[in-house]
């Protein structure tokens, strides 16, 4: 694909939003007509998955102050028509924060439960595995403290990276990471994969073949930082921490296309969060320059989230005087046209593509 020949904004908020003036993005779908309070991922878990011409979406709907389930809808014909959405968790639990990975006809989700009484945090799994026809049980994930799940499959290789405290004073909490090497029948035990003190949290990972890519939220050197490590062997073993952005800090995701690997945050050198862009051309051995893509002092701009075609880059990000933002680049990354207002956005708007197709929740 060298140019999108239609772009599709899929809001999941009762907002009624609509767009002017630009003849390749649709109208808005609204797929949370009845929610109370509909909100995504307030990580960089996406909440959009594809499989050809499928197109899932996952949300969490705060049923109350001490309620939430988790919700999922789908378009078999790119994002034209949608199921009635159906909570795919109990509705008199607490839950929220959903990210989901998709592989073929199995749907992987997880997401943060509090429980309603004890207000302890979990980590919480569940799977469908006839294109969200029908799902299994619940899976729960760990019994510490735990937050921020996320989850990336590849074939039958499925990996749930969390977040979760190791140590209330000083505070400390570390990534662990869970796999399932049969499409997320059976888990291995936890594996710590950061060793760091303060704050090693908001992890994204993803997978392709046999190699698994994870960048996070890292406070070990003061200021909050981008770090990132790769695992080559299904996440058995893994490399080094690298520092991707020594600025402080924050947001950020992880997407691959071949060998390159792009990874955007938020951040804050000159006191307004801006988004910057850290690439490798080489599956990770080198990187180059750092790029702010914003460039804008006088104000914010949070969140972002990208996905990589070829050398066709689609991202979207938050501004703090615009709302959702996307921005596109054909050229790898070199050049980008200027951005485009998608609408009123407070968390990250997820962007991914089906062919030529790109949907923007």
């Amino acid at each position: 694909m060298k140019t999108p020949v239609k772009i599709l904004a899929l809001f999941i908020s009762m907002i009624t939003l609509s767009f002017i003036g630009h003849a390749q993005w649709s109208p808005p779908v609204n797929l949370s007509p009845n929610a109370i309070d509909a909100l995504l991922n307030e990580s960089m878990g996406p909440c959009i998955g594809v499989n050809g011409a499928t197109v899932h979406v996952v949300w969490a709907d705060r049923l109350s102050a001490t309620k939430g389930a988790i919700y999922y809808t789908q378009s078999a014909d790119t994002g034209l028509t949608w199921s009635s959405p159906v909570p795919i968790t109990d509705i008199n639990q607490n839950a929220w924060n959903p990210a989901i990975a998709v592989s073929g006809s199995s749907i992987h989700v997880v997401w943060r439960e509090i429980d309603t009484v004890t207000n302890h945090r979990s980590s919480c799994y569940i799977h469908s595995t006839d294109g969200g026809s029908s799902w299994g049980t619940v899976l729960v994930l760990d019994t510490v403290v735990a937050d921020w799940p996320a989850v990336t499959v590849s074939g039958n290789h499925v990996y749930v990276a969390n977040d979760i405290v190791t140590a209330a004073s000083p505070f400390n909490d570390e990534i662990f990471l869970l796999r399932s090497q049969d499409n997320g029948l059976t888990w291995s035990p936890h594996q710590q994969i950061t060793f760091a003190v303060g704050r090693s949290e908001d992890e994204a990972i993803i997978a392709q073949g046999s190699d698994v890519y994870m960048s996070w939220n890292d406070n070990r050197n003061g200021p909050l930082q981008i770090f990132y490590k790769h695992s080559a062997n299904y996440g058995v073993t893994w490399d080094s921490d690298v520092l991707i952005n020594s600025e402080p800090s924050y947001g950020t995701m992880v997407s691959t296309n071949g060998p390159f690997i792009d990874i955007p945050s938020a951040s804050a050198a000159t006191g307004h969060y801006q988004i910057h862009l850290n690439q490798s051309y080489d599956n990770g051995s080198s990187w180059g320059p750092d790029m702010n893509l914003t460039n804008d002092a006088a104000n914010t701009y949070y969140y972002p989230y990208m996905v990589r075609d070829s050398n066709d880059l689609h991202m979207t990000y938050v501004s703090s005087a615009a709302g959702g933002q996307y921005l596109h680049s054909g050229d790898g990354g070199a050049t980008w046209d200027p951005p485009y207002t998608l609408g009123y956005s407070q968390i990250t708007p997820f962007i991914l593509y089906t062919g030529c197709v790109v949907h923007v929740i």
